[in-house]
């Protein structure tokens, strides 16, 4: 075990004001989503727990020596700890997303588990008459009571998602009051053991953003600010409301709130805020801490700032510490990229210095050093990129309105065309293009886009630049089935900028009520010129989209061949519990033929499941560079970030974040190091494949329900069926025996899964009614309308009957392919020539990496010569068949075979 300090001990000069504010740096057991402080042991003493990404829960001594640890089943949204028994000692109690309340004894044993049919999101402790309640709530839209022992006493419906539940004394007798949030902003307290009403409230909003008027909180902490001996309940704020505070007094009524200087990117789309009240050395009553991803402000009791301190690293969460000494102190989670440690962070003396100082230790520092071994490792390959590939990075992205704003773009491609001036690779910026007429037809009360505009005079010319100056522009004119322009400015593009317009986006298209009309009216057409001047049309789509829309009858015109030189499938996978679904249909397009080009996109919010849960702030590159490469292993020739590039703080250079993802990616393909195969050099697909039927109306309904949390059903067909869990409340929670991503791609829950493992070969899925060679001799066909599944021939099943045999009999089908990858890795196979293949091995582990023991077992027949590692020219021995590789957490591996036939 390593414990450290994160001070810089300089000289005996520098004081007690640094050795005061010294951060202690402990093994956490794990990725530590949530941090606790309580006298589990029964000491007298304070020991810390966690919660942990892969369901485990540690509790540890104050130095960071382990006393147990406990598996649970499932990610776990919440933790609290308090004694239900009174015998001195705390319980821990875990909210999770399987549904359940685990209660864990002090001595690491189950003491119960309450189920429920959704996941939970919250679970609190109320002491009330001499007797310890558990409070808990989620999806379902309930707020369950129960005793000591689990035992559930009564139930009490409520309108929407339980998101925060906590306890305190409101009104100054003896007895705890709860305070309850729903999603929506709407509080309760509730008192007495009939948890009667006592007062309901509105959070306010802040006008952060007309679309969500509800102020949504994403913590709650209960305590007495003011010293009144009456508690003051603290909301920190969600992404969806620009992370500010909330603060009620005990009758329910607002005291203060907090919006402005609140709101920050940074490297990440942002964060929440989760706030703690405790006591700073030196300032009369409470004060209110608050974490923002990498930001820890200290505000007054009646909410003055106080101070900020920034970190270079983020984390996920906060606790109050509890010293042996008393003096102030919180607990920092880890940072939400598979950090392993926690953070003891006294408030006393410069606390914020000693933030600036922090360095990535433990797991992070290795992955940090893996890294750095393959940045050093590429900058030394001496091998020749194709000369027969193109690859285009968008690295600029805006809505620029004037020249001014629109030069400010090329700076950026020209400074990415200085650093890496590659033949076989093209910078361009994307531009969102917004005109005062726009395609009519469509119902303009439900627009969800801003009015006004360009004209499209000034549209013309301002794109016009782009041409004159030689700087290749994607435009995007269409968002969430809305026209931005029309038909006709879209040619007028074309013809003004013939090189340097590269073609059109549309993104975000799940509205299926106003689809049909969007591409009929719009995209279609468009479309069609694009096909005129040699242009692309990019459809950036969410959640399952690529499976379900090709698959309708109605849409069949959009994958049918009409535009196969002209379409590129992207994605959004921001929010969303099934993006190894949204590659596997891309993919399956793209090696049917039907559609002839794919784009590699990674957005700084795709690392979260739910709106609610918004862990944006990874603060490293090492989950962005492994979906890049992923995609490009696939097919994709067209590269997209929206992703934070540079620090304007620091003079315009790279952010850690960029150096580790987006800046060795282009090196990785400028060099040759990684090549984008062509469909018939990719030896790593499955030879089966599922076919998707014109999709079940309720399939769709749970594939399109990204956003809405409010609208759980308890489904039995769904719960067993083959794509099961695709719901927004079902973020986080783990994958059932059913799921066709649980066995082809070994995925256990539902998120974040943009590196899929595959055990036997990248498994395709394709609409039914494409006849190309590639579905056509597929040596496994599955079907599926979305709720069941069949063979040819044979009567339909739902999922869970039907997973041994689909499992099995994808199984089977890999053993046709050269290579075979067991581990948590993805394999990609290419051919390079008659007696050359390459095969590239990546951790699959997005938000838990970890170094991966890869096993790749070679068909029998395949005669091998030679296996050596391209950068680190290390030879590898097959023994018995099979080839050891170990792939090192957070990065990749890429072997070269020497055959000794051609395959």
């Amino acid at each position: 075990m390593r414990i450290t300090t994160s001070v810089f001990v300089l000289a005996v000069a520098c004081g007690s004001s640094r050795a005061a504010s010294a951060i202690q740096v402990l093994p956490a057991g794990g990725n530590a989503r949530h941090v606790a402080c309580a006298d589990v042991i029964g000491d007298a003493g304070a020991e810390l727990i966690t919660a942990c990404y892969d369901g485990s829960i540690c509790v540890l001594a104050a130095d960071g020596a382990v006393h147990w640890k406990y598996q649970t089943r499932a990610f776990p949204y919440h933790l609290v700890a308090g004694d239900l028994n009174g015998d001195g000692k705390a319980e821990v109690l875990v909210a999770s997303a399987d549904g359940c309340v685990y209660a864990l004894r002090p001595d690491g044993r189950l003491a119960w588990r309450f189920e429920s049919p959704a996941p939970m999101y919250q679970v609190a402790v109320a002491r009330i008459r001499a007797r310890s309640y558990v409070i808990a709530g989620g999806v379902d839209c309930t707020a369950f009571i129960l005793d000591a022992a689990g035992k559930k006493l009564f139930s009490v419906p409520q309108r929407d998602v339980v998101r925060l539940i906590g306890a305190g004394n409101l009104d100054g007798d003896p007895d705890d009051e709860v305070v309850i949030a729903l999603q929506t902003g709407d509080v309760q307290a509730w008192k007495g053991e009939a948890f009667r009403v006592l007062w309901r409230a509105r959070l306010e909003g802040s006008g952060h953003s007309a679309r969500f008027a509800q102020w949504r909180p994403y913590s709650l902490h209960v305590g007495d600010l003011d010293g009144d001996g009456r508690c003051e309940s603290v909301f920190g704020g969600s992404y969806l409301n620009g992370y500010g505070l909330r603060v009620l007094g005990s009758d329910g009524r607002p005291r203060w709130k907090r919006d402005e200087g609140m709101d920050f990117r940074d490297e990440g789309m942002g964060s929440h805020s989760a706030a703690v009240a405790l006591d700073m050395a030196g300032n009369p009553g409470k004060e209110v801490v608050v974490l923002n991803g990498k930001r820890l402000f200290a505000f007054s009791a009646d909410g003055r700032q106080l101070s900020v301190g920034v970190s270079p690293l983020t984390f996920s969460n906060i606790c109050r510490g509890r010293r042996a000494d008393g003096a102030p102190e919180v607990v920092l989670a880890s940072a939400p990229n598979g950090d392993d440690r926690i953070y003891r962070v006294p408030l006393a003396g410069r606390w914020d210095r000693a933030l600036m100082r922090m360095t990535r230790e433990g797991k992070m520092a290795r992955i940090t050093e893996n890294i750095e071994r393959v940045q050093r490792q590429v900058a030394a390959y001496l091998g020749e990129a194709p000369t027969d590939r193109d690859y285009v990075h968008v690295v600029s992205w805006g809505q620029p309105t004037t020249p001014e704003q629109l030069r400010g773009h090329f700076k950026r491609v020209e400074q990415f065309r200085k650093r890496y001036p590659y033949r076989n690779t093209r910078f361009a910026i994307g531009i969102r293009v917004q005109a005062q007429r726009r395609e009519g037809g469509f119902d303009r009360s439900r627009s969800r886009q801003s009015p006004g505009g360009l004209s499209d005079d000034a549209a013309v010319e301002l794109l016009g630049l782009c041409e004159r100056e030689g700087v290749p522009f994607l435009a995007e004119v269409g968002h969430g089935c809305e026209p931005l322009i029309t038909v006709a400015l879209a040619r007028r593009i074309l013809e003004a900028c013939p090189r340097s317009c590269l073609g059109f986006v549309i993104s975000e298209n799940a509205d299926l009520a106003r689809l049909e009309w969007m591409m009929r009216a719009f995209w279609y057409p468009v479309m069609d010129h694009c096909r005129e001047h040699g242009k692309k049309a990019v459809m950036v789509e969410k959640f399952a989209w690529w499976i379900t829309i090709p698959a309708m009858e109605r849409f069949r015109r959009l994958v049918d061949g009409t535009y196969r030189d002209v379409l590129v499938m992207s994605v959004e996978d921001s929010n969303s519990r099934s993006p190894e679904l949204n590659l596997a249909g891309r993919v399956g397009l793209l090696l049917s033929g039907a559609v002839g080009g794919m784009a590699a996109r990674t957005i700084r919010d795709e690392v979260t499941w739910s709106r609610l849960w918004q862990w944006e702030c990874v603060g490293t590159g090492h989950p962005y560079l492994r979906r890049q490469m992923a995609q490009a292993l696939l097919g994709a020739t067209l590269f997209d970030y929206t992703i934070v590039l540079t620090d304007k703080a620091a003079g315009g250079v790279p952010t850690r974040t960029s150096a580790e993802s987006l800046e060795l990616l282009i090196d990785l393909l400028g060099r040759g190091v990684l090549v984008v195969p062509r469909p018939d050099e990719m030896l790593g697909i499955s030879p089966g494949v599922i076919c998707m039927r014109e999709p079940d109306r309720t399939f769709l309904r749970d594939a399109f329900n990204g956003l809405t949390l409010d609208r759980y059903r308890d489904d039995p067909v769904e719960r067993d069926s083959p794509f099961e869990g695709l719901a927004g409340y079902w973020g986080g929670a783990p994958t059932r025996p059913s799921y066709v991503g649980r066995y082809l791609f070994a995925q256990d829950r539902h998120a974040v899964n943009l590196v899929p493992a595959t055990p036997f070969g990248f498994v395709r899925i394709v609409p039914e009614f494409l006849d190309s060679k590639e579905v056509t001799d597929a040596a496994v066909r599955w079907h599926s309308d979305g709720r069941n599944i069949s063979m040819p021939g044979s009567g339909a099943m739902s999922g869970l009957e039907a997973a041994p045999a689909v499992r099995a009999s994808f199984e089977k089908a890999s053993a046709e392919l050269p290579f075979v990858a067991k581990g948590h890795v993805l394999l990609q196979t290419q051919r390079l020539g008659e007696d050359r293949v390459r095969l590239t091995l990546i951790d699959a582990g997005i938000l838990d990496p970890d170094d991966r023991a890869a096993r790749i077992a070679v068909r029998p027949g395949v005669r091998i010569q030679r296996v050596v590692d391209i950068l680190s020219g290390e030879e590898v021995t097959p023994v018995n068949g099979v080839i050891p590789v170990d792939v090192p957490a957070g990065t990749f591996r890429i072997l070269d075979v020497d055959l000794g036939a051609p395959l």
